[in-house]
């Protein structure tokens, strides 16, 4: 009777670890997958954790685009607000145009932020993050040439933050779609950490690109990286993640 009382009892303690397991099984499969190649497009309804990146090197050198896109994204709306000195000088504007050059930029950079976030999760964070650098690199080029026309300044600057607004809430998508889990939040501080060091960088490198050529050169080099930059992810991911496999 002790021995079939003992049996009985192992078997609701077997019975009872597989309902656990069972209830945990997405956990576990999340676990597995993570070590998972990288497969094709997945159908609606698949599970997160199969879009991992399973390759370390290219895992991180998605992240390592991301930082340049941000330090990018940095030093191409900060290099202004050294430049407006010798664009207020040349073009005769007093403070209150200056300010309305300077703001223009953040009521595109506003306005776009949860669009963005919608479209990255529709389309994919990469299709999303190289319209952004395209977008904002050309508009930053051609900020000197609209400088004839304040409103088409203005318009300019509005346009450039609409682009740049587009970043974060990409690359936001891009990384809890294919960096693991438990490297996400260091992916998301290294990148954040890229915004200012871009911003200190530009600080720095702007007044020498005017004292070595003209204050609207500070805009051709820094408009020039942003189209390098997507030369250079074109050239290195894959793509499943180029083409938005993610959306």
């Amino acid at each position: 009777e002790k021995r079939r009382e003992e049996k009985r009892r192992e078997e609701k303690r077997r019975e009872e670890e597989k309902r656990r397991e069972e209830e945990w099984s997405g956990e576990d499969t999340a676990r597995d997958d993570i070590m998972a190649p990288l497969a094709p497009r997945v159908t609606s309804g698949a599970p997160l954790s199969s879009l991992f990146i399973a390759n370390h090197v290219e895992r991180w050198t998605l992240v390592a685009l991301c930082f340049a896109a941000i330090a990018i994204c940095y030093a191409d709306r900060t290099n202004i607000s050294t430049a407006i000195l010798e664009m207020g000088k040349e073009y005769g504007w007093d403070d209150e145009k200056k300010g309305r050059v300077m703001s223009s930029f953040y009521y595109g950079y506003a306005i776009i932020q949860a669009p963005a976030g919608w479209l990255a999760t529709k389309v994919g964070g990469m299709p999303c993050l190289l319209t952004a650098v395209l977008l904002w690199s050309l508009f930053t080029l051609a900020t000197p040439p609209a400088c004839g026309s304040l409103f088409v300044l203005l318009c300019t600057r509005v346009l450039m933050g609409m682009g740049e607004g587009i970043s974060f809430p990409a690359i936001h998508h891009l990384i809890s779609r294919y960096v693991v889990e438990r490297e996400q939040t260091t992916a998301i501080a290294i990148v954040t950490a890229a915004s200012y060091l871009g911003t200190v960088f530009v600080n720095y490198a702007t007044p020498a690109i005017i004292g070595w050529a003209s204050w609207e050169w500070s805009f051709y080099v820094f408009g020039s990286v942003g189209l390098l930059w997507c030369l250079a992810a074109l050239a290195v991911l894959s793509s499943a993640v180029l083409w938005g496999r993610d959306g």
